[in-house]
């Protein structure tokens, strides 16, 4: 069977990609048909040549300038000031733009010289086709690497990319060419047309949003991998964005592939987690939630995800304590150490509350509100170890669904003595 990848367009957060198909060779997965769209068209072209590698030792070590000469970093330290060093560097970046028509993409294409060998791509007998635009009509050019010139395969690899106006229009052989983005950012379409029976679509979260022909994504042969959490600017080359990305897109695709468990938080595969689900909804029952299951499902989502199974609501109530305690994300673990983790940040957040009763901190409280969650959990913990049926927090459910699960959860960690 012929297996497609597919890879979207998202400037830096190509990142994601690289740590994706990490995961996807380690599991020993090939593939005969590889299409994607501005950096997912770079970065198919190295993929294909099986240099996996080398294309994550780039990601390591990129910074703006590897892109764009004079390129701004657009991350988070951008709006925190501008010092003497930014206005100067946003000065020089205005130049070029004013003299190129966006920036001088001159190391790009330094870039995609030094990495990809078109002889080594044809006979890698892997299908590589990219996605660009012509402009100004806008209509979706697709080109399929093995078949074109050497010279031109470079070209359209930068035309591919020439997200315009950030970056110039490319001219080739009288025609212009603007970033496929712009028609078709995940070319799902594509990798079937080129024979893909089967796909593996890696989504970033760039622009759009949300790529095109979205209802491809959920066709019953596609497996798609897409960020579980923010991943940023997509010209934010800091060093700490970009090696985060690579890591969430190693961890997403485990997950995808089920191969690991959870949505917000990734946990190995474990007989412990099953064994407190089906006690998670028969507690939730036994307390007489079974009218308002489908408001607790709700309230438990995470993105489009929301809980249809007994297993599905353990991992969310867990990784709901886990995002209120500040627990990492970017690791795979154990689910027993995990909440130990969790216990750890709400005993010290324990220590500085003058009671452990939630409705003398709050009076009158009938909604948990974002700066209040750390109160809940530490109370509900202490109340749960010193054996309380926590009925008194019933009547919070009402507003805030949410807390249903999360009082059977408790109790539950009590009676396995995990607390």
């Amino acid at each position: 069977m012929e297996r497609g990848l597919v890879l979207c367009g998202g400037g830096s957060l190509g990142a994601y990609e690289a740590g994706a198909y990490r995961y996807l060779v380690e599991k020993g997965m090939t593939f005969s048909v590889m299409t994607g769209t501005s950096i997912g068209a770079l970065n198919a072209a190295m993929f294909a040549q099986g240099r996996l590698e080398e294309n994550l030792e780039i990601w390591k070590n990129i910074t703006i300038k590897a892109v764009i000469r004079n390129g701004v970093n657009l991350g988070p330290s951008l709006l925190k000031g501008f010092s003497r060093e930014t206005r100067k560097e946003i000065m020089n970046y205005a130049a070029d733009y004013l003299w190129y028509g966006g920036g001088d993409v001159a190391p790009l294409v330094q870039l995609i010289e030094d990495n990809v060998d078109p002889e080594r791509l044809r006979s890698s007998g892997v299908k590589v086709g990219i996605v660009t635009v012509r402009f100004p009509t806008f209509e979706e050019v697709d080109i399929l690497l093995n078949e074109v010139a050497d010279d031109l395969m470079k070209e359209f690899l930068v035309a591919s990319a020439a997200c315009y106006p950030v970056l110039p229009i490319k001219w080739i052989r009288g025609k212009a060419y603007l970033d496929g983005g712009y028609r078709n950012n995940l070319p799902i379409d594509y990798a079937l047309r080129l024979g893909a029976e089967e796909v593996v679509a890696i989504e970033l979260h760039g622009w759009p949003k949300v790529p095109q022909h979205p209802e491809l994504r959920d066709l019953p042969f596609v497996t798609l991998i897409t960020p579980s959490h923010k991943t940023g600017s997509f010209f934010d080359f800091e060093r700490n964005a970009v090696d985060e990305n690579i890591e969430l897109g190693y961890l997403d695709a485990k997950k995808a592939l089920g191969d690991s468990l959870g949505h917000e938080f990734t946990f190995h595969k474990g007989k412990a987690i099953l064994s407190y689900a089906k006690e998670l909804t028969a507690m939730l029952i036994h307390r007489g939630h079974i009218y308002d299951y489908h408001r607790i499902q709700e309230a438990l989502s995470y993105r489009d995800f929301i809980p249809g199974t007994e297993e599905g609501l353990i991992l969310r109530a867990a990784e709901m304590v886990g995002a209120w305690c500040g627990i990492p994300y970017l690791h795979e673990y154990e689910f027993r150490p995990f909440l130990r983790q969790c216990e750890k940040k709400i005993l010290e957040h324990r220590r500085t509350l003058k009671t452990t009763s939630f409705f003398k901190l709050h009076r009158n409280c009938r909604r948990i509100q974002e700066k209040h969650r750390m109160d809940l959990l530490a109370c509900l913990y202490q109340e749960a170890k010193e054996g309380s049926h926590l009925l008194s927090y019933e009547e919070l459910t009402r507003q805030s669904p949410e807390v249903a699960p999360l009082i059977a959860f408790f109790l539950i960690l009590k009676e396995k003595g995990i607390i």
